[in-house]
């Protein structure tokens, strides 16, 4: 087969989107996203970088002592990347559990402390 550069593509630009964990994504690449996800918008020029981890058993053979099967009891996929635009979305993500509160015009970040920090903060005071 000869090789063609036709099949070589080029991302120049792209986009995270976050949303409740229920939602489900456009049913094509034409499709709007659903009101419930929102777009991340500016990414540091490093982009998005995808891993994936697995934790798993192998079974091995008495013959030969080959691997016959793996056993995956549990895996994971995270997306790393840096949001250099200062958004109510990306205030929200970073400060967990807490939200962008907006007032007659002037927003504030609520941050929620975690219960034991909170308590031992207010044993300092």
């Amino acid at each position: 087969m000869p090789l063609s550069a036709n099949v070589v593509h080029v991302t120049l630009s792209g986009a995270a989107y976050v949303g409740p964990p229920e939602t489900k994504g456009p049913a094509d690449f034409t499709s709007e996203w659903p009101d419930a996800v929102t777009d991340i918008d500016w990414i540091s020029d490093d982009g998005i970088t995808e891993s994936n981890s697995a934790d798993s058993t192998e079974i091995k053979g008495w013959q030969g002592g080959q691997t016959v099967r793996k056993v995956i009891s549990s895996s994971e996929m995270t997306f790393q990347f840096t949001a250099i635009e200062t958004s109510r979305t990306v205030l929200e993500l970073y400060h967990k559990r807490s939200k962008v509160v907006t007032t007659s015009g002037a927003s504030v970040l609520a941050i929620k402390t975690v219960s034991y920090m909170a308590s031992f903060l207010r044993s300092r005071l």
